[in-house]
């Protein structure tokens, strides 16, 4: 998360996806914190620039559809 924000302040495209297989440094609701181990999973962020920023809001449901039927 830290290097897609990082991309996107130097005004990556819309898409562009980091992709890593662990995480050291991960951070979730309420300050949770945690990390994965290389090799348990695939860790990504996608960088977006809706025009409506309210897409937002329902873009994992969307990314979830997608994923489903790409299986």
């Amino acid at each position: 998360m830290d290097d897609a924000h990082s991309l996107a302040t130097l005004d990556a495209a819309a898409g562009t996806v980091v992709l890593t297989d662990r995480q050291t440094s991960g951070r979730g609701r309420n300050g949770r914190r945690w990390a994965s181990e290389a090799g348990q999973g695939i860790w990504m962020t996608v960088i977006e620039r809706p025009n409506d920023p309210s897409a937002v809001d329902v873009l994992s449901l969307r990314l979830g559809l997608r994923v489903a039927r790409a299986r």
